[in-house]
């Protein structure tokens, strides 16, 4: 399996503080979002930077993040209208250096 590098344990790690930040107990897209455009010298920042302004995507991230509907299941979001259904994934496994 392939280490993480420093840059890929930064943005995890910015991405839990986002989700504590707000009070989440996962840490989602939205947050990985915000933790990998938190890089300025990133591919994620600088993909995003050819199309949209980072500072306007951070903060509708972190708008959407604040959102009293986040938190709730699916059935109660406006989204429920779409017949979604939720899917259990993977568990995701990291190797950090020196592990």
């Amino acid at each position: 399996m392939p280490t993480a590098t420093a840059r890929v344990v930064k943005a995890l790690k910015r991405s839990e503080e986002v989700a504590a930040e707000f009070g989440h107990e996962h840490v989602g897209t939205e947050h990985l979002m915000v933790g990998l455009l938190a890089d300025p010298h990133g591919i994620a920042t600088q993909v995003v930077a050819k199309h949209a302004d980072v500072g306007e995507v951070i903060a509708e991230l972190r708008r959407l993040l604040g959102s009293p509907s986040y938190n709730r299941p699916v059935a109660e979001t406006q989204e429920s209208n779409h017949n979604l259904q939720v899917v259990p994934l993977p568990k995701l496994t990291i190797k950090f250096p020196g592990q």
